[in-house]
This record gives C-alpha cells, sequence and structure tokens, in this order.
C-alpha cells in the first residue's frame, strides 16, 4: 500500500476483463461472505484505464480498462479522478473479490462480489525501526508489533544497500536496491522468519559482517508469500546501521 494518498491495484490479469469491473476488499476466508464495509476502507474499486494524470498523482503505469484499480473519486473536469487514502486501523490481510461488469453487481452488497481475486495487505506501520548493529556480534533488530500490523510470525525482512522514499509518490513502496552482502543467515541480507518475543518480533541476521554504514529495510510478508526475489521485499520499515565496536583493530 501506498501512503494515505493511493491504494491501487496494477497489471490485474484475467479473462474478459474490462472498464467497469469492480472489486470489494471483504474480511472474510469465502468471497461474498463479508460485511459490507471495512472501516477505513472507501468502497470498491472500478476499474478504467489510467491516464498520464494518474503518474502524475501517484506514479500510476498506463494499464487498460480492467487491469487497473484504485480508490478514488471524481473531480472536475468531468473524467478526471483523485486517489482516496486507506486508513484501516489495524492493518490487515483481506480477500480481493471481483465482480465483472456485465455481471451488475451492486457495489453495497458483498454477496455479488463471489469471484475470488487473490488477497491485499494493507500495513500499518506507526513507528519506523532504527536500530544498530555491531560488526561480528549478532545482528536482531526487534519489531514492536503493536505498531506495524499485520506483521506475524514467519514474516521477512531484506536489509537492502539501496534508497527509500516514505515521502513520495511511492510511498513505503519505494524500497529499491539489492541485499546487502554480510547480513543475513546466506550473507545476502535476508533475515531469518520472524520470531515472536513478548510483544516484539525478532529478525534475527546473523553475525554481522557487512561494511559500516546505514541500510534499508524492507519487509515481505513471508508468513503467506514466496518471498523469493529481492523485489518481492518492497515495503521500507526503517534502517539498520552497522557500526564498527570500539575494541575492533
Amino acid at each position: 500500500r501506498l501512503p494515505p494518498e493511493s491504494c491501487k491495484i496494477e497489471g490485474f490479469r484475467g479473462v474478459g476483463l474490462q472498464t467497469g469491473d469492480m472489486i470489494m476488499v471483504q474480511d472474510t476466508v469465502t468471497c461474498g461472505l463479508g460485511a459490507s464495509s471495512i472501516p477505513g476502507i472507501p468502497g470498491v474499486m472500478v476499474s478504467r484505464p489510467s491516464t498520464f494524470r494518474d503518474y502524475e498523482k501517484d506514479r500510476s503505469g498506463i494499464w487498460p480498462g480492467g487491469e487497473y484499480f484504485r480508490f478514488e473519486v471524481p473531480v472536475t473536469p468531468p473524467g478526471n479522478f483523485d486517489p482516496i487514502g486507506v486508513t484501516v486501523n489495524p492493518g490487515l490481510t483481506a480477500r480481493l473479490c471481483w465482480c465483472g461488469k456485465m455481471d451488475g453487481c451492486d457495489p453495497s452488497n458483498p454477496r455479488d462480489f463471489r469471484a475470488d481475486a487473490g488477497t491485499i495487505t494493507i500495513m500499518r506501520l506507526e513507528e519506523e525501526v532504527r536500530f544498530q548493529c555491531k560488526v561480528k556480534a549478532d545482528c536482531v533488530v526487534p519489531v514492536r508489533l503493536a505498531t506495524a500490523t499485520p506483521m506475524g510470525a514467519g514474516d521477512q525482512l531484506m536489509a537492502k544497500d539501496g534508497t527509500a522514499d516514505p515521502d513520495g509518490k511511492r510511498g513505503r513502496l519505494s524500497c529499491e536496491g539489492s541485499g546487502v552482502q554480510g547480513l543475513g543467515a546466506y550473507n545476502n541480507g535476508r533475515s531469518k522468519r520472524m520470531q515472536v518475543v513478548g510483544e516484539h518480533g525478532h529478525y534475527e541476521f546473523g553475525m554481522t559482517l557487512a561494511a559500516v554504514g546505514r541500510y534499508i529495510l524492507c519487509w515481505c510478508q513471508a508468513s503467506i508469500r514466496p518471498c523469493v526475489a529481492d523485489s518481492e521485499f518492497t515495503f521500507f520499515v526503517g534502517t539498520v546501521e552497522v557500526v564498527a565496536p570500539r575494541y575492533v583493530f
């Protein structure tokens, strides 16, 4: 998810997709059984072709109708739309339930949205991670779980040598770069699967052998997703700084 300005789906794939198709987010195990609304989620997403104006607003790509969905409101002049915020509290993972234009679904009736199109995770991060790890010492990054929902046991972080711009148009999804050598069980920047210890989630990176410097931390929901490629670690949660202890000569 992007900051409150935008929540969108790009590159949606299927057969017979078109402008006017709709997606409803339902907090349920099976589409068609969810509540009519989830607090903080503004109705349904109605597909349309994206425009250059959308790119200027939130870096949306150019997509045909049926492949692009966004929470938005119409603005003047007619035919233009502005993204609107998603403000769920706590964060959650929910189902994406689709309905085709020709089905004539009622956007207020979840029973009309019976086609399961996958899941969406809306991360709510209230406290950015800032942590230091010393060279040649074990590196365990703690995250206070009450401030990072829906993080859970089994998730992973990747320390990347790259850049992030959480205040930019891509928000916290601007987690670019490659895994840091010298951190992680396989020296590829990837933590072990998160373990819950009291009120915190612990991400273990093993012995710190990376070069001194500050690296960005990117989250992937490995508890329910594969999280195989570096590019799957997309959500910026903070930084880890590798420092040299005073006794190192």
